[in-house]
């Protein structure tokens, strides 16, 4: 990829530039299980014409956390000999 800077011209090809490397980025941040999802925008929704005649060029990133494990619960459960199992009793047991 070619080297983005300040001075770079502001138009679409530009923002795609932004897109992917951020994109790229995330991936791997993804990949990894650090994110579950997000998403990248910049486009005319994001940037009217007042802010592209102002020079300005504007990146929004939404991203959705992956909620780390905080405590674990384990259910042990102690039968007496010949009990089976289903999974309907397993159900029930859970409850």
């Amino acid at each position: 990829m070619s080297r983005i800077s300040v001075a770079s011209s502001n138009d679409d090809i530009l923002r795609k530039q932004i897109i992917d490397a951020l994109s790229q980025y995330l991936d791997i941040i993804q990949s990894r299980r650090g994110i579950s999802a997000y998403l990248v925008v910049s486009s005319n929704q994001n940037n009217p014409p007042s802010l592209t005649a102002a020079g300005i060029l504007k990146v929004s990133v939404f991203i959705t956390p992956i909620i780390p494990v905080h405590e674990i619960q384990l259910d042990l459960v102690i039968t007496k000999q010949g009990v089976e199992f289903s999974e309907t009793n397993l159900a029930n047991l859970a409850g």
